[in-house]
């Protein structure tokens, strides 16, 4: 395994994302932990400790999510219900300023209620906004118990690319890795 020359492992010193390919396969991956920038994004608000933990994976995987793109910009992530008013939106720029809010009554969130329980009929909404050139949104239903899970069914339906991340988050650090199975490289004899 090999890191890349684009890691941005320098982020901030408790802030780390760190791309890396393993040889000889067609495999990359990153991994992201967030302290200092998840604890900024969590002390605006008094948010519960469930709570903090479900924004910290939302974190993690835009800031995943954001190291992927090929452009200046920025990408939002936002889980909405089809009732009411309660959201979840994580947001991560090109220059990795980052920022999230949760909104409604997220009260009944518990370790016994999975994210399909606290979203069911709702969506989940991946918005690339380049600084230059047309908006993109991808959008699929919240049909996994996890946003993780959630996540790899987008990359099915979008990208078509076997992809497994794994999110975790508390109230001090959010953390992520992402493995994507890229397309076979066909080499030509010329």
């Amino acid at each position: 395994m090999r890191q890349t020359k684009d890691s941005h492992e320098e982020m901030f010193k408790d802030n780390t994302l760190t791309k890396f390919i393993f040889d000889n396969t067609n495999i990359k991956g990153q991994v992201v932990t967030l302290c200092s920038y998840h604890r900024d994004v969590i002390s605006i608000n008094s948010y519960s400790q469930n709570v903090s933990k479900l924004l910290g994976e939302f974190i993690a995987a835009v800031c995943l999510l954001n190291a992927n793109l090929k452009y200046n910009g920025r990408l939002i992530l936002h889980a909405q219900r089809s009732k009411g008013l309660s959201s979840i939106m994580a947001e991560c720029t090109s220059k990795n300023n980052i920022r999230g809010i949760v909104r409604g009554d997220f009260s009944m969130l518990s370790d016994q209620i999975d994210f399909y329980q606290m979203f069911k009929k709702g969506t989940l909404r991946l918005t690339m906004e380049p600084e230059s050139g047309d908006r993109y949104q991808g959008i699929v239903p919240i049909c996994e118990n996890t946003l993780s899970g959630c996540l790899e069914y987008y990359f099915e339906q979008s990208e078509q690319l076997k992809t497994k991340i794994k999110l975790a988050g508390n109230m001090q650090t959010a953390a992520g890795i992402l493995l994507q199975k890229m397309p076979e490289q066909t080499s030509s004899d010329d």
